[in-house]
């Protein structure tokens, strides 16, 4: 989130894109509301793929639990 609003407060590159025209100015294109909420909503995509990448790759790796389970037996 902390990102998010670093590009919303500091980015001219993305409101010069988004807003168009002088990027001091925000007079032409989208306004800064529309803008805030595109950041916002492209902040809250990334977290959701970091929660899909999370829940896809195990913690442990596969060699490691098949590791385990024979020590259980021989234990």
């Amino acid at each position: 989130m902390i990102n998010a609003g670093i590009i919303y407060f500091t980015s001219r590159t993305y409101r010069y894109i988004f807003v168009g025209g002088d990027p001091n100015q925000m007079s032409q294109g989208w306004d800064l509301v529309q803008y805030l909420v595109l950041v916002i909503v492209v902040e809250h995509v990334l977290l959701l793929g970091k929660i899909f990448i999370e829940q896809m790759i195990e913690d442990t790796p596969y060699f490691v639990v098949v590791g385990e389970r024979i020590r259980k037996r021989l234990v």
